[in-house]
């Protein structure tokens, strides 16, 4: 983790003040004998915290979960806290809103987001111990997900003759250890009453960018630029028209429910819209410390 770092300067141009924040997201699935590991970490200037996930191979079971606060502006927030009520609970899709919904009842909203990174990261390096999972091939397992993801985003909604299979796409080296991927880095930087934050994703399989502009002094957004690197299928890569869609919009009036009907769903992409969701909440958390 040591690129994840955090860097904050102030530069004053004129009598105006501009400022950088930069917020880091990792996700590492690692796999050992009957187990898969999964963890995650936060790091901004002011919070290090990871969280971590221990599961079965063939089912999923989580076995131990974890998350560890090192760093927090509540020193009161700091060490490791054990989430016994996880263990037996399924550390897939079957599992993953059974767990948030506790985790949301009784939890910080650092935790639960961290473990819901780690169950996404369990989820995504399933490709490579799908036969301990069951699947008797890698054409099985592709037509698992063909129905699992029956008009779930727009790559299943329209695909294209010229697309690769799932399993024909992702990197063939067949894996030992590590599984997945994933790295998301947030930036805001403000000149006066613009505010332009930008968002990074990339991954052991996908990689986009967004960049949002914000007014602070009337609360609206303004132009959003979605721009699709790698990604699976050719009409994922149309999912740039949708920055339009933001432009006008009161930030403190959007939820995260509206990012999903926008940007998800069968129209749209789960990473675009998790990207965006981290991105605005960000920018909220931002444009309140600046009193904005």
């Amino acid at each position: 983790m040591a690129d994840l770092i955090v860097l904050v300067y102030r530069e004053i141009r004129g009598k105006r003040m501009r400022f950088f924040e930069q917020v880091n997201v990792a996700v590492i699935v690692d796999k050992y004998g009957k187990s898969v590991i999964s963890s995650s970490v936060y790091l901004d200037r002011n919070q290090e915290i990871r969280g971590y996930i221990m599961a079965d191979t063939e089912s999923c079971l989580i076995q131990d979960a974890w998350c560890e606060t090192v760093k927090s502006p509540d020193t009161g927030r700091t060490g490791i806290v054990s989430l016994d009520f996880m263990k037996g609970m399924n550390g897939h899709i079957d599992g993953k809103r059974k767990v948030s919904g506790i985790l949301k009842d009784s939890y910080a909203p650092e935790i639960r987001y961290l473990m819901i990174q780690c169950i996404n990261g369990l989820i995504q390096a399933e490709s490579y111990f799908y036969k301990e999972r069951g699947f008797k091939s890698r054409e099985h397992y592709d037509e698992y997900w063909d129905i699992l993801e029956n008009n779930g985003c727009r790559m299943y909604s329209y695909p294209s003759e010229n697309d690769l299979r799932w399993m024909d796409y992702i990197p063939q080296y067949e894996r030992k250890r590590l599984l997945f991927s994933r790295f998301k880095n947030f930036e805001i930087e403000q000149n006066g009453d613009l505010c332009k934050g930008r968002g990074r994703f990339i991954d052991s399989y996908h990689e986009l960018y967004a960049e949002i502009t914000f007014d602070s002094n009337s609360g609206l957004l303004g132009k959003c630029d979605i721009s699709y690197v790698r990604a699976p299928g050719e009409s994922c890569f149309r999912n740039a028209s949708h920055g339009r869609k933001l432009e006008g919009t009161k930030l403190s009036e959007l939820t995260d429910r509206h990012i999903v009907c926008m940007f998800g769903r069968s129209e749209g992409c789960y990473h675009l819209v998790e990207i965006l969701k981290d991105l605005l909440n960000l920018l909220r958390q931002f444009s309140g410390r600046t009193g904005e």
